[in-house]
């Protein structure tokens, strides 16, 4: 038994290889990205971000 956030293992429970025993759902807060800011922003930095912006909306979307 874990306690963990449902999307962290959507693929699991899509192909019920695990089964969630309570329907409850608890949200615990937020999460941040962040950086130095000393250091600019590179490419990777901003596609990973806009990568992540997009699965956050998609996954929001699906409930």
């Amino acid at each position: 038994m874990a306690l963990a956030p449902a999307a962290m293992f959507a693929r699991q429970l899509a192909s019920e290889s695990i089964r969630r025993p309570f329907a409850t759902e608890v949200s615990t807060g937020s999460y941040w990205l962040t950086r130095l800011q000393s250091r600019g922003e590179t490419s990777a930095m901003l596609a990973f971000r806009e990568w992540l912006l997009e699965r956050a909306a998609v996954e929001a979307r699906g409930r």
